[in-house]
C-alpha cells in the first residue's frame, strides 16, 4: 500500500500526539499531571490569582517539599491572546522574597 507524504504527516501527527511524551523526561520535570496523577491545571483569561508557596510533593515516590505556585509544580501554563491586557495577582505565602521568571 502507498502512502502519500499528507497521509503520513496526518498519521504521524496522531501518533506522536498519543504517545506519553512526558515519560521521556526526568520525574522533576513531568507536568502535575504525571507527577501526582491530577490534571495539569491550564488557567486562561485575563485576571490570575496565582499563590507561591512551599507544598508537601511526592516525586518517583519520595515525599518532600517544593515552592509550588497554586499548590503545583511545575505552576500552571497561563495562556492569553497577543495584545490582551491582563492582571496578574501573586500572593507570596513564604516567609521570603521570591520572584517569577517569566517566557
Amino acid at each position: 500500500m502507498a502512502i502519500n507524504r499528507r497521509k503520513f504527516l496526518t498519521s504521524s501527527g496522531a501518533l506522536a500526539s498519543s504517545l506519553a511524551i512526558q515519560s521521556l523526561l526526568p520525574a522533576w520535570a513531568r507536568s502535575v499531571a504525571t507527577v501526582s496523577g491530577a490534571r495539569a491545571a491550564t488557567l486562561s483569561g485575563t485576571d490570575f490569582d496565582l499563590h507561591v508557596a512551599r507544598t508537601s510533593v511526592r516525586i518517583d515516590g519520595t515525599q518532600g517539599h517544593a515552592i509550588t505556585m497554586n499548590g503545583t509544580v511545575p505552576a500552571p501554563l497561563l495562556r492569553w491572546r497577543e495584545g490582551d491586557t491582563v492582571t496578574l495577582r501573586v500572593h507570596n505565602q513564604l516567609d521570603e522574597d521570591t520572584s517569577i521568571h517569566w517566557h
